[in-house]
Formats: structure tokens, sequence, C-alpha cells
């Protein structure tokens, strides 16, 4: 289904283009702030913006480990 019209969203600078069907949710904390986009079905996307003080491999680990508890089916697969 193609997409036909869009919404737009920012954070930190960086402005987020995704299909106006799906809804946007800005959660901000201690360790930086992320946006939840979500459309019908599962699809999904989690964009995240971090002090440059955090090592991103850190920050992928949890929010891995987070992923896993919340979705205990859930593949993740990992790229070397």
């Amino acid at each position: 289904v193609p997409i036909t019209s869009w919404a737009n969203t920012s954070i930190d600078g960086v402005k987020i283009r995704y299909p106006a069907e799906w809804s946007a949710e800005t959660q901000e904390s201690e360790e930086g702030t992320s946006v939840y986009l979500t459309g019908e079905d599962v699809t999904f996307a989690v964009i995240g913006v971090y002090p440059d003080t955090e090592v991103p491999e850190d920050i992928v680990s949890q929010i891995l480990d987070s992923l896993r508890e919340e979705h205990p089916g859930l593949e993740i697969h990992d790229r070397e």
C-alpha cells in the first residue's frame, strides 16, 4: 500500500518523517529523548537521541534487554 500522506516530528534538531496514519509518542528521560512510532498491526520504530557522553554499545544493550523483556518471543539477530 503506497503512503500518500506524511506527518513530521522532531527531537533535538533531528526531523522525522513518518506515515500520517502512524502515531508518534515522545518520551524524555535522564538518558535521552526517544520517539516511538507505531502503525497498524505490529509496525513500529524507535528513534533515540542521546548525549554524546553515553557509550553507543551500552545504549544498544539496554534497549535490546528492554525489548526482550517486553516481547519474550522477539527474534533479534546480531549483525557482524
